[in-house]
């Protein structure tokens, strides 16, 4: 048994990529820092290098250490992390991938490489020896509970249950079958075998629980053993720090004398006062906090990573502590919390929905019975219940940290995740289990039926290697060690940034050639992805079929590759019939030959349509920026579309008589797309599946792609073009009334143009009058989604706050949004395209619609005007003019001025513009002038209620021949030309006076 798990853990260990495990890249740098350093980190800024993992007990990190440290870990092969460059990020990824799995990874492991499995295999070695150690204590608990070793009364026993107690006394089988249990348990073998803390903390469990088990049976008593082996435990994982209680349970029951408490709290306090001593020395917090908080603050938050226990410290604190500024929850129904802990128990569900979930189902129906098994033993033998009790509370210890975590953390699915039970409980839940099962049954539970039950676990964890076998991608085809180039021929190909191919390989397959190029990184990053393309070329130079596809298949762009990376960029060209054909490359901008083909397919004919993947016949799904080779029988069309789940035709990207290329946009709808002449419009039987993005686009304009994008409903459409890079579609602000030292909460919607092969950033600036900056912010889009990471035509929506300078003054500013790069270490802005002719301009923001600060402008407001005359005219129940004086009244001079006085009657959306016309008694204007309330100054959408304005117009009128005139006034929205109602007036307009010019 224990040979069969060594065999299915090692091979968990060699399927599951480096990094997979959760935070198993933190464990591996804080062994690392302390097996480069020798010691532990002594300042914040070194907690930073030994990563987030470096406040936690360090016990295993310290063995890590040890047994790795004799590795070489400088130079290459080198640990690719994501977040170590942005341009790694464009490398696609399932989840939150941290590192990048490259060909680095492969046998023989070298450098950082070897760590990385030397690290697993002592996480192996940790948990076989738990294993060793539940047979043991497994052993011990069923020779206790022997019914024949209770002294109970078995005369009302039938024969055959009196024949299952005498087969009970066989322990050792029921203790092999408990190993087993445990042995092959998916989610043990997967997380015992990774590289962190957890098979340790369980080894070390376990051993403490074997001691305090052999003293409830009597068979030991409480030893300076046991407060040592519960201090190391606390010292690898604080969630074992529950694990005393159970050293005080035992202490009341067996009533040790003196000598032998005091061993207890000696060994226990030995063991972790190093460990909290070196946490209060080194990073105590007294200046801050004073004596008593500051002494806590590194024993209860550690370094602050964690932001639950970041709030919880907060409130612990009275408010000295500020709590985090965000914790962004996420939400779950309850059943999804319940179902999400039996999932992470039995399995690993690296896909959701899990395939796997019968097991899950079927292994938490027999927990259920082994449950009924349980209560059903506790009532017949009262003798009983000190053992499970004792195995039952060691079940429920992580529980109160669970609930910790789940009412606290970011995300509760984390909180509530089975492994924690397993890996401080595992061996005494499988001993309850094993033994409820058989008490279900009176004790005639047979080796047959758990034999059934450990091939059922034998299943699962087979199943489980499969599918993350079949799950986890391939690694990519790069290497950070010049791969043995003596089987491939030279060729002097330079692109964009110094990339250098440095040969090529033909190999010929049954039914396609494999065209592989090996390229060397360059000096500076690509600006763009190239694409390969490949020929195959007939006698009577006829294009026979294409390769065409960007470089490894987009999997590893050119943009990512860096300086010291070795590509295997792989092309495959589908052989059509008997014939020897030439073949030509595309490589950047540039023509090559590659020769011929040295023999003929002997089974190449083309009798139906074909889908190839790879080189490969399949019917896999296909992903964004994948290429699509179709091969036909030969036709007297040569023009083919995909014709996608929604009913809009995607043409070709190439094609030929009897062949098509297609290349998956990014905005291709998922689903199973048709293939179909253009011509004829005929469906062709090859049903191919697009797989799913992450990504948001606009829905296609009805009749096509070629009409465009709608664009989404925005609070402002804008349509700003920054170069032919990026769109601004337009934005939302949550509310453009706020206070000084507060902020200003914003939505822009972009859109991506094209690839780009910068990482633009944002920039906001909130400005006053005089152009001075009272707030500003630069970022990427959502904080980290850069722009090199967009597709074309993919909508970004992002949120986000600008802060205002206390000091700013109350009044309307403007928000200027645009992008900047980085050129030479100088920021450059990107201009906006004249959106009439495309035609770069000299500005390089837009200016969003003004905000208020604090309160109106100075001099704009009144408190008790006194209009002359004084009247209360309404403009659509929207804005009212409470009156107005003539400051230069018609006619004696060619200048007039009014003042004019208004409120504002509900809260309003539009910046509307003042209008005052001049008409005689034909309507004919004569003079006129229009102007936004107080020049602009003052916006009608930042009124308030409660304000009144005043507001001057100004108009100059030439010499007006004798007759009668009136003077109008409206209010319109000058973007949609709409006047505001006015009652009585089929124009909309007002009256403001009439006169005559006398001759």
């Amino acid at each position: 048994m224990l040979i069969l798990y060594l065999i299915l853990t090692i091979s968990y260990s060699i399927i599951v990529p480096i990094g997979r495990g959760a935070d198993e890249w933190a464990h591996y740098w804080y062994a690392q820092f302390i097996a480069e350093h020798g010691r532990l980190p002594l300042t914040a800024a070194e907690r930073e290098v030994a990563g987030y993992k470096s406040d936690w007990p360090p016990l295993y990190h310290l063995c890590a250490a040890a047994v790795t440290a004799w590795i070489e870990t400088d130079g290459p092969p080198t640990i690719k992390y994501r977040a170590d460059h942005v341009r790694r990020q464009l490398i696609p990824a399932t989840g939150s991938e941290a590192i990048l799995h490259t060909e680095d990874e492969l046998f023989p492991w070298r450098q950082e490489i070897l760590v990385w499995h030397i690290g697993r295999f002592l996480s192996i070695t940790f948990s076989f020896l738990t294993l060793i150690v539940t047979y043991l204590m497994a052993r011990e608990v069923f020779a206790h509970l022997s019914p024949s070793d209770s002294g109970g009364d078995f005369s009302s026993l039938s024969p055959w249950e009196r024949a299952g107690v005498r087969g009970f006394h066989r322990s050792q089988n029921l203790a092999t079958i408990t190993t087993a249990c445990l042995a092959f348990n998916p989610r043990f073998l997967f997380t015992g075998m990774l590289f962190n803390y957890d098979s340790l903390t369980l080894l070390l469990s376990s051993l403490f629980f074997l001691q305090i088990i052999r003293v409830a049976t009597g068979r030991n008593q409480l030893t300076w053993l046991t407060g040592f082996l519960a201090g190391l435990a606390l010292m690898t994982k604080y969630l074992t720090a529950l694990l005393p209680l159970e050293l005080i349970i035992m202490a009341w029951l067996t009533r040790p004398n003196r000598r032998q408490i005091l061993q207890l709290i000696i060994a226990f306090m030995l063991t972790i006062t190093p460990w909290f001593a070196y946490l209060v020395i080194t990073f105590n917090e007294i200046a801050t906090y004073g004596p008593v908080l500051g002494t806590l603050a590194p024993l209860i938050r550690g370094d602050g990573s964690d932001r639950t226990i970041d709030e919880l410290f907060a409130m612990l604190s009275g408010g000295e502590s500020p709590p985090p500024a965000h914790i962004e929850k996420k939400s779950y129904t309850f059943s999804e919390i319940a179902t999400e802990f039996p999932l992470t128990f039995w399995t690993i569900p690296t896909t959701r929905p899990y395939p796997l979930t019968w097991f899950v189902i079927v292994m938490s129906l027999l927990t259920l019975l082994a449950v009924m098994g349980l209560i059903q033993q506790a009532k017949q033998f009262s003798q009983y219940r000190l053992i499970l009790g004792m195995l039952l509370f060691h079940c429920l210890l992580p529980i109160p940290f669970m609930l910790i975590r789940l009412f606290g953390a970011r995300d509760a699915l984390e909180s509530m995740q089975g492994r924690h039970v397993l890996f401080l409980a595992g061996p005494a839940f499988a001993i309850l289990f094993v033994f409820g099962l058989t008490t279900l049954f009176k004790f005639q539970i047979s080796n047959f039926k758990f034999s059934l039950t450990l091939a059922l676990l034998l299943v699962g964890s087979l199943s489980q290697l499969i599918l993350m076998q079949s799950t986890y991608e391939p690694l990519l085809p790069v290497t950070t060690i010049k791969p043995d180039l003596t089987e491939f021929q030279p060729l002097n190909i330079t692109l964009d940034g110094g990339a250098t191919l440095l040969g090529y390989n033909i190999t010929e397959q049954a039914e396609a050639l494999k065209v592989t190029f090996i390229w060397q990184g360059g000096a500076v990053f690509a600006k763009q992805d190239y694409m390969t393309e490949l020929q195959l070329i007939d006698k009577q130079n006829v294009v026979r079929a294409q390769w065409l596809g960007y470089q490894t298949q987009a999997r590893y762009p050119t943009r990512a590759w860096e300086s010291g990376d070795y590509i295997r960029d792989e092309a495959w060209l589908p052989l059509p019939n008997k014939e020897i054909y030439q073949i030509k490359a595309r490589l950047g901008e540039q023509w090559v030959d590659l020769g011929q083909t040295s023999q003929v397919c002997q089974t190449c004919e083309v009798s139906q349509p074909m889908t190839w993947q790879n080189g490969h016949k399949v019917t896999q799904p296909f992903h964004e920026r994948e290429t699509i080779q179709i091969t036909l029988s030969p036709s007297s069309t040569d023009l083919y579309q995909l014709l996608d789940p929604l009913g809009q035709p995607h043409p070709s990207t190439a094609h030929g008589t009897d062949w098509a290329t297609f290349i998956v946009e990014p905005d291709w709808p998922v689903g199973d797309y048709q293939l179909i002449e253009t011509n004829t419009a005929n469906l062709i039987d090859t049903p191919i599946e697009i797989a799913p993005n992450n990504r948001t686009f606009l829905p296609p304009v009805s009749g096509g792609n070629e009409g465009g994008l709608i664009t989404p409903t925005v609070q402002f459409p804008v349509q700003a073009n920054f170069a032919g890079q990026v769109k601004l579609l337009g934005y939302d602000i949550l509310s453009r009334k706020t206070q000084a030292g507060e902020g200003v909460s914003l939505t822009l919607y972009w859109q991506g143009l094209q690839y780009m092969g910068e990482d633009f950033v944002i920039f906001a600036r909130l400005l006053d009058n005089q152009q001075v900056v009272w707030g500003q912010r630069d970022r990427l889009p959502l904080e980290n989604y850069s722009t090199l990471l967009w597709s074309p035509r993919e909508i970004i929506k992002d949120s986000f706050a600008i802060p205002i300078d206390p000091a700013a003054l109350p009044g309307v500013y403007r928000l200027h949004i645009g992008l900047y790069h980085t050129v030479n270490e100088q920021a450059e802005s990107l201009y906006l395209l004249d959106s009439a002719t495309q035609q770069p301009t000299d500005t390089t923001f837009v200016a969003l619609a003004p905000i208020k600060i604090g309160g109106s402008p100075a001099g704009v407001t009144l408190i008790k005007p006194q209009p002359q005359p004084n009247i209360k005219q309404s403009f659509g129940d929207q804005i009212q003019l409470l009156g107005y004086d003539w400051l230069k009244p018609p006619p004696q001079s060619g200048s007039w001025t009014i003042r004019f006085y208004w409120q504002a009657m509900t809260e309003l959306t539009t910046d509307y513009t003042l209008f005052m016309h001049v008409r005689d008694q034909n309507g004919q204007i004569v003079a006129q002038h229009d102007q936004p309330p107080t020049q602009g100054q003052y916006p009608t959408s930042l009124w308030d209620t409660t304000e009144i304005i005043q507001d001057e117009l100004n108009l100059t009128v030439d010499k007006l021949p004798p007759g009668p005139y009136e003077i109008v006034i409206g209010l319109y929205d000058p973007m949609s030309q709409m006047r505001l109602p006015v009652t009585n007036s089929s124009d909309n307009t007002f009256t403001l006076q009439s006169f005559e010019v006398k001759p």
